[in-house]
């Protein structure tokens, strides 16, 4: 990803934060210097050092045209480096009016949650980015987390290769593990608190219900999707179930066949679609009205 010389001077004032000291999102030398490390710089602050922004022009410089500007630009924007008085939403929208002029965009992709530096409060009000290009460019498109339907087909896939091999108990553990895993994932990126897992499903999976607004007796929902929420529990509880008496997590109640190991990955495999869609639609409803486009649906 290569950017213009303007571009490079905005991103710069992003990342060092200024020259105010009281500003929160100031780096010193030695922040600077350990900013870079992770894009593979090796460079060490002593005696002589350049000015703060001179330093960050030459290292943007370096890796202008290189994958590698793509994560500098997410990271400098990231949230764990803002506060609720210094959001990332105005320098993001300074950055994106240069970057469109380059070619590329900012796309809001998520909403996230973190701690600052001393552990004080929990904020969730600010948006992760994505660069992608506007037409004729390419880009390495980073910030890929793990909660998404690439990971999903991961899991699936060796449930499959499980299931061809015979190995249905396998098979079967292989699903309710993604299950489980996924929910914990769905929960925590949610920014809600995870419930100490004991093993019980169902009880996860209330936890799960509660994150993203899935309880069938809520008001205002149609009889159909009713139904369809009420069915999600019928599907939790018969994971549980199967996986109980025929896994090879526990001592077996009787040897499992092909159909059942193939339905307990299927139907892990459209539960965890589905998580995931509602949890990205929900997602994105908070972009939307962070943009002030503002829409009530939450499911």
């Amino acid at each position: 990803m290569k950017i213009s010389g303007p571009t490079i001077e905005v991103l710069a004032n992003i990342i060092t934060g200024g020259s105010n000291r009281e500003n929160s999102g100031y780096r010193s030398g030695s922040e600077l210097v350990n900013f870079f490390y992770s894009f593979g710089s090796t460079d060490i602050y002593s005696f002589g050092f350049p000015s703060r922004k001179d330093y960050v022009i030459d290292k943007l410089k370096e890796y202008n045209g290189t994958n590698a500007m793509v994560d500098i630009i997410i990271e400098a924007l990231y949230p764990v480096h803002s506060t609720k008085e210094t959001p990332n939403n105005e320098a993001a929208a300074t950055l994106n009016k240069h970057l469109q002029k380059d070619g590329y965009k900012l796309i809001p992709n998520r909403i996230d949650c973190f701690t600052d530096e001393i552990g004080r409060q929990t904020y969730g009000d600010f948006l992760v980015f994505d660069v992608q290009p506007i037409s004729g460019k390419t880009v390495e498109i980073a910030n890929i987390t793990k909660i998404d339907h690439q990971f999903i087909n991961d899991q699936i896939r060796k449930a499959n290769e499980k299931l061809a091999k015979g190995d249905y108990d396998g098979a079967i553990t292989n699903a309710r593990s993604l299950v489980e895993a996924f929910q914990e994932e769905i929960i925590r990126k949610s920014c809600a608190e995870v419930p100490q897992y004991d093993g019980d499903l169902q009880k996860l999976y209330k936890a799960t219900k509660q994150t993203l607004n899935l309880d069938p007796s809520q008001k205002d929902l149609s009889d159909t999707l009713k139904q369809i929420l009420t069915g999600l529990n019928s599907i939790i509880s018969g994971i549980s179930g199967l996986s109980n008496k025929m896994a090879d997590r526990h001592s077996r109640s009787y040897k499992p066949s092909h159909h059942h190991a193939k339905l307990a990955v299927n139907v892990a495999f459209t539960f965890c679609e589905f998580l995931l869609d509602s949890y990205e639609y929900q997602q994105n409803q908070k972009i939307s009205k962070s943009s002030g486009l503002l829409n009530t649906e939450t499911l």
